[in-house]
């Protein structure tokens, strides 16, 4: 949702929106940082040089502006399932009962080559021929990967072959991926908040003063404590959100004082 209530979509066309969020933190775009260093510090930096530092610092941080989804897909005939561009983290891998039930409350990735789920929770195939009784089969079934027969939902194991695709070593079936996406800029950047903008600012202003310091500038080595106070005071800081709301209080607690216990080979949900 944007500052006016309307939803708004990611680079892919999705709806996004962080659930349960106080404020939208993430608006401003990564380079935010460059004129604050110049207006704050009096530095400048290469626009390169920036982004690269920018980037690892807010893999430092990890405090992004992420929304909730949830992907239905199909693996091919090797069992491997190429996963939605816009894919942070995953947080589940599920048969697809198991993933509509248990992380239905996300927002649903769609793109024409994948499945789309519709409110009569039907999933149905978009550019692909499907033999439909077999289709029906795979919707409420996950196949047991040493018989013949049918086994319950659940989670399923997965392997990385690279950093866009898995492989479930069960060849042309229908799964669930539930997984956190980045809000991101039209360069694939992600957004960042103002917090974030002051820190790496900061973090330019350590990094050009430390190298001041081993040339030999003796004005930088008399700088050097106060750089290095300045920048983790305000990257700690940016790491923090602004607010904590009831709803976000309220899932903590659910989750210190559930009495949800784990059973054998029943699935479960433990997190978001």
């Amino acid at each position: 949702m944007d500052l006016y209530g309307k939803q708004t979509r990611d680079n892919t066309g999705n709806i996004t929106g962080q659930r349960n969020a106080s404020t939208i933190e993430h608006t401003q775009n990564i380079r935010a940082g460059i004129p604050i260093a110049k207006t704050r510090y009096g530095l400048t930096i290469d626009d390169y040089d920036y982004i690269d530092l920018a980037v690892d610092f807010l893999r430092d941080v990890r405090h992004f502006g992420a929304t909730d989804y949830y992907a239905v897909l199909r693996s091919d005939e090797q069992g491997d399932v190429t996963l939605p561009c816009n894919l942070h983290t995953i947080d589940a891998v599920t048969t697809d009962r198991m993933g509509v039930n248990k992380f239905g409350d996300r927002i649903l990735y769609t793109n024409d080559n994948d499945m789309a789920i519709h409110t009569d929770n039907v999933i149905e195939p978009t550019d692909m021929t499907v033999d439909f009784m077999n289709f029906y089969n795979e919707l409420y079934y996950w196949p047991d990967q040493t018989s013949s027969t049918r086994a319950g939902e659940g989670y399923i194991t997965y392997r990385f072959k690279d950093a866009r695709t898995i492989n479930v070593k069960a060849p042309t079936t229908i799964i669930v991926v539930a997984y956190s996406g980045l809000t991101t800029d039209s360069e694939g950047y992600p957004l960042i908040t103002r917090k974030q903008a002051n820190g790496i600012a900061a973090s330019i202003l350590l990094q050009q003063t430390t190298k001041k310091a081993l040339r030999g500038d003796q004005a930088a080595a008399n700088m050097l404590a106060f750089a290095k106070e300045e920048s983790g005071r305000l990257k700690q800081a940016a790491s923090i959100p602004e607010d904590i709301n009831d709803n976000e209080i309220d899932e903590i607690l659910n989750a210190k004082t559930s009495f949800n216990r784990k059973n054998f080979g029943r699935p479960s949900k433990h997190g978001r």
